[in-house]
């Protein structure tokens, strides 16, 4: 149990790095989580070690049994007075023979029976959580409204003693697509829910198969969401237009874009019902403007639909029919724009601080409005000519009074739903349909690759990769100590047949006393060098897969970002998921099997061959038609087991992909889809395996015709010399060539059992191979200790791209910032913003030209040594499973008093000071119970502790309000006054005052 534990602990926390990657790079934290992976492993190859050593004493003590019962019934039978013939010892040792391997499988199938109920506790204990129910939501019919809510109390946890909410628009929407539990009171919903979650979440499909999300396409209506969207620009600029898959969560698309797909994604559902959550938080003002218009706004596409919307951007407040403003889980104050300013209470006072920055927003918004033209990461994006709009630097009106933070939630009120229902803009009245339009077929353009399949044997080279890791002396020691075994077992046999063949009288006791002695030394011989061989084999195998585990894990995190935009989360977790379980338990095992039976066949085939010199004809026929069928089965074993590793892959994906979507699959009502994908990926999975196990006994039925083949010329040929050998030699013959089918059978499903697991190692060393980052340690770095201590960026001709296969994303930048300067960069979504930032942390190198920091060319100081010393707070906050204080400080540099210190200053703590167990509080995968906006806070408190002398903001404040990116502002005037800072923001308000 402890060990499944330790193996789901580590698989679990390599899913989080691999998904939180660029975090992991853009704070140089590779090495420290690569620690703390390693400690998890050490208890779990420690549980290994544990686990094996016990099995292998049992399967020790079982091998021995038989010899130990022939010696007792042996010395027994002799010692009472009775004389050895034989016939009697062969048949004896022919059925002390048949107990060998009942009780060599005795232990694995307790061994079995023990996991098997240890996995079946598991899967029950998870079976039996409570779980999110179509009647929590209440949905019913309602002829009065569309949302019906009263005195309705909600938490994330029913254990929780009070809810994990902090304003709670996105906590509302959470309830009404029935995510959170509902404590008491009532939410009654009428007709069907679209949900664009802040989070977003894309498929790693094509980017038309992510807006139709399984429903028929009908062009007329598609082009119509497009433009709409503000998305026709950045069709036309992916390699295969719409047909182009965008990769594992968009990978290839900004943030924006993805924002916006989602939105595609929502209205062409065509559903009653929509749920916005701040969709507008990643898109410049233009492009704000041109969706609220188009899809949200009393004139768009979604104006017969209800549209509950949550925003941050103030200009479009006046075009909706009401406005929620929620305080502290609470509903404050609601109505109409125009009521809520003549009532002049907190609406009010928020508005009114805010009002010049809404005015320039809305001097911006009166130019005519033009979707984006830019295309996706393959255009010019900053030029030398334009380098003087990156930085603006105007003074911007100092928002005072700290005020409670609001948050607004802008529903179109059920009235006018139902009044427009049939006003002839109904998005169903579109017309035109897939069925009339012919398109024309363009071939997919996928970002993600196949896995491909080796084929062919097993190169010798992953072979001694594998025994270099177990250790080269270790395993030729091993061999020799089984070498031994089988050479005592050999010799026993032929010193019993010597000694059934002379007659001792009772008063010969020292002659009877010798032979039972030597036949006892035989089989002290065996256990002592069994026993050593298997203990030397476990602490191999152990210091094996300690090794391989390293180095692989050490490969796949220096492999650049690239590598994980074009990989599966789910395939890279395979490798060290199941491929790691493989390398642990069986490869080992199978090792020890086959060079077991190896060995022993060859003792046997001496024996038979030394007693009936015919037999060695009879013997190279068999061993041409083994080797045939041998060579029939090994390949197809060895292509089914990789094809099953590969098939493996994409359930590992489209599972993660799916926890990752639940809310939005279970908001759109797409479960049975999304069951039968699995399902397909599933089946396609088992069939390997059954086919492999179909080729198992295909092979069975062949070895034990070879056996009986064997078994019927050693009779033959032991009854043909009867005349010239004695009886004992024919009883050891016939007796050994009985158990031969046995050994044979061993031999090649060993063999192939070992082809097949010594894909595992195929696989790991494929990964321990990658192409990596640049040194993350420059052997030549000579700077100051304290570099940078000015914090001067150059960028001098300065081009890069994201991959080589792509254009390039800046084409020759020239600009300087000074000491301590504030600059903030702008531009339409997917203009390159968050591409500068990127070039600077080296995660895309440059393509032509350089980037200096106090004079120093960044490309010539090593990775980890460059990233430690600069700060970001990246445009998607990722946070890890576990405590807010691991999150903050996973490596323990701070005391407490620092973190709360950064917490008051990233207006934290309150928040978590409300919390149970405080710092301690355990955050769950992918901080899923605290908001976007806390993440984001708290990804700034780790900023506040980090603290170095450039400081880069990508989007930093876009999932909170405006008086929360007011309060953070000024945080990073006090805080990093003396830095020098980036800002990427689509607000002006943000960057206004940078200078």
């Amino acid at each position: 149990t402890k060990g499944l534990k330790y193996v789901d602990e580590r698989v679990k926390f390599m899913s989080e790095i691999i998904s939180g990657i660029k975090i992991l790079k853009l704070y140089a934290w590779e090495k420290s989580y690569m620690g703390k992976v390693e400690d998890v492993r050490r208890k779990e190859l420690r549980q290994f070690l544990y686990n094996r050593l016990l099995h292998s004493f049992v399967a020790f003590t079982m091998s021995v049994i038989p010899y130990v019962i022939a010696l007792a019934a042996f010395a027994t039978y002799v010692l009472i007075g009775h004389q050895l013939t034989p016939e009697k010892v062969f048949v004896s040792l022919s059925l002390f023979a048949l107990m060998r391997m009942p009780l060599f499988a005795l232990p694995q199938v307790f061994s079995g029976i023990v996991e098997a109920n240890v996995s079946l506790k598991r899967l029950n204990k998870f079976l039996i959580c409570s779980e999110i129910s179509p009647l929590q939501t209440d949905l019913t019919n309602c002829d009065q409204s569309v949302i019906s809510v009263e005195g309705a109390n909600f938490k994330w946890d029913p254990r929780d003693k009070s809810p994990v909410l902090r304003n709670g628009k996105s906590s509302l929407l959470s309830a009404f697509v029935g995510e959170l539990y509902k404590v008491d009171g009532s939410i009654k919903i009428q007709g069907s829910l679209a949900y664009v979650a802040q989070e977003v979440w894309i498929q790693n499909t094509t980017f038309q198969k992510n807006v139709l999300f399984g429903n028929n396409k009908n062009l007329n209506f598609y082009d119509k969401v497009i433009k709409a969207c503000a998305l026709e620009a950045d069709v036309h600029a992916l390699p295969a237009g719409d047909n182009t898959e965008i990769g594992e969560k968009g990978v290839t698309l900004s943030g924006g874009q993805k924002q916006r797909l989602s939105l595609a994604r929502a209205v062409y559902s065509n559903r009653d019902i929509y749920l916005l959550d701040d969709p507008l938080s990643s898109v410049d003002s233009r492009v704000s403007k041109h969706i609220f218009d188009q899809v949200i706004g009393p004139e768009s596409l979604l104006s017969g639909k209800t549209r509950v919307l949550i925003t941050h951007n103030i200009q479009h407040l006046s075009s909706v029919d009401q406005i929620v403003i929620m305080e502290e889980g609470k509903i404050a104050e609601c109505g109409s724009y125009n009521e809520l300013m003549n009532r002049h209470q907190s609406f009010v006072t928020f508005i009114k601080q805010f009002t010049q920055v809404k005015k320039s927003n809305e001097d911006e918004d009166n130019f005519d409005v033009e979707i984006p033209t830019v295309p996706l990461r393959n255009a010019t994006e900053i030029n030398q000519k334009s380098t003087d709009d990156i930085g603006i630097k105007n003074k911007l009106l100092q928002a005072s009074d700290r005020q409670t933070g609001l948050s607004i939630t802008l529903p179109t009120n059920s009235e006018t739903r139902r009044k427009q229902h049939h006003d002839g803009r109904n998005i169903q009245n579109f017309e035109g349909s897939a069925s009339k339009n012919k398109e024309k077929e363009i071939k997919t353009f996928k970002t993600i690759g196949k896995e491909k399949a080796m084929t062919g044997r097993v190169t010798s080279s992953v072979y001694i990769s594998y025994f270099k890791s177990m250790g080269l002396t270790n395993v030729v020691v091993i061999v020799l100590l089984i070498a031994l075994d089988q050479a005592c077992l050999v010799g026993g046999k032929f010193w019993l047949a010597e000694w059934s063949t002379i007659i001792i009288n009772s008063s010969q006791t020292d002659v009877r006393d010798r032979y039972l002695g030597i036949y006892g030394g035989f089989g002290a011989g065996r256990a002592f060098a069994r026993g050593l061989a298997i203990v030397l084999l476990v602490l191999a195998s152990f210091r094996g897969a300690r090794l391989l585990h390293t180095k692989m894990l050490l490969s796949v995190l220096k492999s650049p970002m690239t590598f994980f935009e074009t990989t599966p989360q789910g395939r890279i977790v395979n490798r060290f998921a199941k491929d790691i379980r493989s390398l642990d338990g069986q490869l080992s095992r199978t090792n020890y099997i086959l060079l077991s039976s190896l060995l022993n066949a060859i003792g046997m085939i001496a024996t038979i061959s030394i007693s009936t010199p015919p037999f060695i004809a009879a013997i190279a026929i068999l061993c041409v038609i083994y080797g045939l069928i041998q060579r029939l089965f090994i390949p197809a074993s060895r292509q089914l087991k990789r094809l099953q590793s590969i098939s493996r892959s994409p359930i590992y994906s489209h599972f993660t992909e799916c926890i990752q979507g639940a809310t939005i699959i279970r908001a759109y009502k797409a479960h049975d889809r999304f069951y039968a994908l699995s399902d397909f990926k599933i089946d396609r999975n088992v069939t390997t395996q059954y086919t492999q196990m179909t080729s198992f006994r295909w092979l069975g039925v062949r070895l034990e015709f070879i056996g009986s083949c064997v078994t019927l010329f050693a009779a033959v040929f032991a009854m043909a010399a009867r005349d010239a050998i004695g009886p004992g030699i024919v009883g050891l013959s016939i007796s050994t060539s009985l158990t031969i089918t046995q050994t044979l059978s061993h031999i090649i499903t060993a063999s192939s059992e070992l082809e097949a697991e010594i894909v595992c190692v195929e696989r790991i060393r494929e990964y321990s191979k990658l192409i990596p980052e640049k040194c993350w340690e420059a052997d030549n770095s000579s700077h100051d200790a304290n570099w940078p201590a000015n914090g001067i960026i150059q960028f001098d001709n300065f081009s890069t791209r994201y991959r080589s296969e792509l254009d390039l994303v800046l084409d020759d930048v020239n600009f300087t910032i000074s000491t301590c300067e504030k600059v903030g960069i702008i531009g339409r979504t997917g203009a390159g913003k968050s591409s500068l930032l990127l070039s600077l942390f080296r995660i895309i190198e440059a393509s032509k030209g350089r980037i200096t920091i106090d004079g120093v060319d960044i490309a010539k100081i090593g990775l980890q040594q460059l990233r430690s010393r600069l700060t970001v707070i990246p445009q998607d906050p990722v946070l890890f499973s576990g405590t807010i204080r691991m999150n903050l400080d996973p490596f323990q540099q701070y005391n407490d008093e620092a973190i709360w210190t950064a917490l008051e200053y990233a207006h934290l703590k309150t928040f978590v000071q409300s919390l149970d167990n405080q710092l301690n509080y355990q955050i769950t995968d992918s901080g899923g119970n605290i908001s976007v906006g806390q993440k984001q806070l708290l990804c700034l408190a780790r900023a506040l502790l980090r603290k170095t002398k450039i400081l880069l903001l990508d989007e930093a404040t876009a999932g909170v309000d405006l008086m929360t990116d007011s309060l953070i502002q000024e945080t990073i005037r006090s805080q990093f006054s003396d830095c020098t800072v980036l800002t990427i923001a689509h607000r002006l308000q943000t960057v206004m005052d940078y200078s």
